[in-house]
């Protein structure tokens, strides 16, 4: 919660207008806002709230003197419902907000009064005329009191009463009062009792004293006019002037909702552009090239390219657009409208590194430093519009590296148990999700990356980047949040992508080589390639079992399909490849007829009139014996990156990696023999096509490819699982195969 003060003169209400408004322009406002104020202001603090639009809280107090209202912010904890709030924000009014207020509430504050550093307590608007200076050091820094940042602790009423008690003693024995008022007191207090942090908010809050230049503009967010105290006209013109001066400046920070839109451009459509985030910074990319973009508010930009510039103005939506070209300054005249996209993306930080370089189609809504605490305590998924609800969208979701790192674990030290905040995390996120999102075509939840050892990460942050706990801790975090959001999933329909085995060490933290050098995945090649088979996965409804036989085979046909549809679970179609002959079972299946030839030329034909893009390839040589799901392989598919997944025995002939202590899942090691099998065996059907030769029969294409795909990079796995019986050899039908028969037979009997 934020909190201001205004008390016996109501032009400060004039101040306290300008820092709403400032607050309403350039910060989200997910937080609540309490204005304390006396009786007769109530109504003006409910004008306002209306006038603005925003819920202002009140808390009234009557006070009998200026120097006691001029202490009011002593008097928080005295709000009735304080308790519902964990951090508190003090602001002055003579503030001015250019900048969004949520990275001030998501600093990892300890138990501590913040404040920025100012003056020094040799000064007596810092407490000189109370500190014992033979005790403490006369040059240590104050604590400016106009922005305060506190937990909502026993520790902190306790020293706001301390202070009070002081000011009321200090007011009794008929002192004159301070020019500075409670700043004073606060110094001395805080200072003398080793409460406070004068250093975490400093790149947050610019103090604009004498002049209007501050070391820190390019980072703050509050910017607060505390001179010359007392005199409001002098303020309220300063506060005037800046307002003016950024509001008719182009904000460098302020990027409305364009990133990931793609729109069309020139005549017909014949090109486009699209807004995009590369290395930190809005650019456009374009039919042409990329270019830079320069926002000039909400609706109006410039964009460059190969040397030519144009103002665009787009309508509020931001669903089209008119373009003027001033250079070369021909004032060439285009418009273009929206390309809708399938997929979008919303996370923190980590949606965009994890996500750079991903060629499918899609808008990329990340936020930085968000939180999946967030999005579960205001039930809204950041930058998710109601507008965006689509049946045929996918929305993917990418929270929860920062509850790992930086909140989980203070929650522990706080004396709660991590795995009631794990689940009450997850059960909130999604709660929201649920929601928000009520039109899809499938949602995605990325699970939790690794975490980074803070010995690896080397990255200068200001203010440093929190870890709490040991990395021990983190890790079991991590493995508790991604349990309980896989779980989530399954009960809800949505698909839980965890592609992080890869970037593991042993000890499940992130490989550091694998990084972006601070807390990110930088090679994110192989989780590009998983979620883009996740994609394609996802656009079919289920992947559908070929079955490529040849004519003269037509005697094991009926058998075969007895035991697929007795043992083979999970939804699934049948592509029946043949050469000219049907099956009797035609109406069960899809028959694709390739005619005769060569096996490899008839294969590639039948795989050409399949729509999806993924496949279980297998033949009819070998029958189902016992129960198996078909739906657990798609999900060790996509998150190892597969371009083909055996589900089969081990065989001596393979050379294989372990991958998995949870399964028997192995990885064939580059230059195995039998890459290419015509096993069970799901495919990435593009890759399997680029491996056919079609001149090739079936034994010449397993051994003759196999050597030629081990030149090549490939990522083939095997799951071992006996579960059908080889029953064909040479054409041949072997003993197993006369009793699978004989038993079909007793039981259609």
């Amino acid at each position: 919660m934020i909190y201001s003060c205004v008390f016996y003169n109501q032009d400060y209400f004039r101040l306290l207008d300008l820092l709403l408004k400032s607050m309403k322009l350039y910060s989200s406002c997910s937080f609540d806002f309490l204005v304390m104020t006396s009786p007769e202001f109530e109504e003006d603090v409910k004008k306002m709230g209306l006038t603005l639009n925003l819920e202002l809280k009140v808390f009234s107090l009557d006070f009998k003197t200026i120097f006691q209202a001029a202490c009011a912010r002593l008097f928080i904890f005295d709000y009735p419902e304080i308790s519902e709030y964990e951090k508190l924000l003090y602001l002055d009014t003579d503030i001015i907000i250019k900048g969004d207020l949520a990275p001030v509430f998501e600093l990892p504050i300890e138990d501590l009064l913040h404040g920025i550093e100012s003056g020094h307590i040799w000064s007596k608007s810092f407490g000189s005329q109370f500190f014992d200076f033979g005790k403490i050091d006369q040059g240590l820094a104050g604590i400016n009191s106009g922005t305060l940042l506190f937990l909502n602790s026993e520790n902190m009423k306790n020293l706001f009463r301390r202070i009070r008690n002081h000011v009321e003693t200090f007011t009794n024995e008929g002192k004159e009062v301070p020019y500075c008022m409670d700043q004073p007191f606060i110094n001395y207090h805080a200072i003398k009792d080793s409460l406070y942090n004068n250093t975490l908010l400093n790149p947050l809050v610019s103090l604009f004293e004498g002049n209007d230049t501050v070391d820190n503009y390019a980072t703050s967010a509050i910017c607060h006019f505390s001179y010359p105290i007392g005199n409001f006209g002098h303020k309220f013109h300063r506060m005037c002037n800046f307002l003016t001066k950024i509001l008719s400046t182009p904000y460098p920070t302020f990027i409305p909702d364009i990133i990931g839109k793609k729109y069309s451009w020139g005549p017909k459509g014949g090109g486009f552009i699209k807004f995009i985030i590369d290395d930190w910074n809005l650019i456009v990319e374009t039919t042409w090239g990329k270019g830079t973009v320069q926002v000039l508010n909400s609706t109006w930009f410039i964009v460059e390219w190969r040397n030519h510039r144009h103002v665009l103005k787009f309508n509020d939506d931001l669903t089209n657009y008119m373009s003027i070209r001033i250079h070369p300054n021909d004032f060439d005249f285009t418009c273009g409208e929206i390309l809708q996209s399938n997929l979008n993306i919303y996370g923190d930080s980590h949606a965009l590194l994890l996500f750079k370089g991903l060629q499918l189609e899609h808008r990329n809504l990340f936020d930085f430093g968000k939180t999946m605490f967030r999005v579960g305590r205001d039930q809204q998924i950041l930058k998710f519009r109601e507008t965006h609800n689509d049946p045929e969208r996918i929305f993917c979701l990418v929270y929860g590296e920062v509850d790992v790192r930086a909140h989980i674990g203070k929650q522990v030290q706080y004396g709660r148990n991590h795995t009631l905040v794990c689940k009450e995390l997850v059960d909130a996120y999604m709660k929201a999700i649920k929601t928000n999102i009520v039109q899809y075509k499938a949602i995605i939840i990325v699970a939790v990356p690794p975490p980074v050892n803070p010995d690896d990460h080397k990255h200068i942050h200001t203010p440093p980047l929190p870890f709490f706990g040991t990395n021990a801790d983190r890790v079991i975090y991590t493995n508790d949040m991604n349990a309980l959001l896989n779980n989530a999933c399954q009960e809800n329909g949505y698909h839980f992508f965890d592609p992080f085995d890869f970037y593991k060490k042993e000890d499940d933290m992130l490989n550091y080589a694998m990084s972006d050098g601070c807390i990110h995945i930088g090679k994110n090649e192989h989780f590009l390639k998983a979620f883009t088979n996740l994609y394609g996965i996802l656009q079919q409804p289920h992947i559908p079992i070929v079955l490529h036989t040849c004519d003269s085979y037509k005697r094991f046909w009926n058998p075969w399909f007895y035991y697929c549809k007795k043992f083979l679970q999970g939804p699934y179609k049948i592509y029946f490849l043949c050469e000219e002959e049907e099956p009797e079972f035609h109406t069960d299946v899809i028959c694709i007829k390739t005619g005769k030839g060569e096996w490899g030329e008839r294969l590639l034909k039948g795989l050409h009139a399949i729509p999806e893009n993924y496949i279980y390839y297998m033949q009819e040589d070998f029958w189902p014996c016992k129960p198996m799901d078909l739906s657990t392989f798609p999900s060790l598919f996509v998150n190892y990156g597969m371009d083909a997944l055996r589900i089969d025995c081990n065989s001596y002939l393979y050379s294989l990696d372990s991958v998995s202590a949870k399964n028997p899942l192995y990885k064939f090691r580059q230059g195995s023999q039998y890459l290419m099998t015509h096993q069970f065996s799901l495919w990435n059907k593009e890759f399997f096509m680029t491996n056919i030769n079609p001149s090739h029969t079936p034994w010449s294409s397993e051994l003759e490819q196999s050597r030629i795909m081990a030149m090549k990079p490939h990522s083939i796995y095997l799951y071992e699982e006996k579960w059908y019986n080889p029953v064909v050899k040479k054409g041949v039908l072997q003993p197993v195969g006369e009793k699978m028969i004989e038993d079909m037979v007793t039981a259609t009997l």
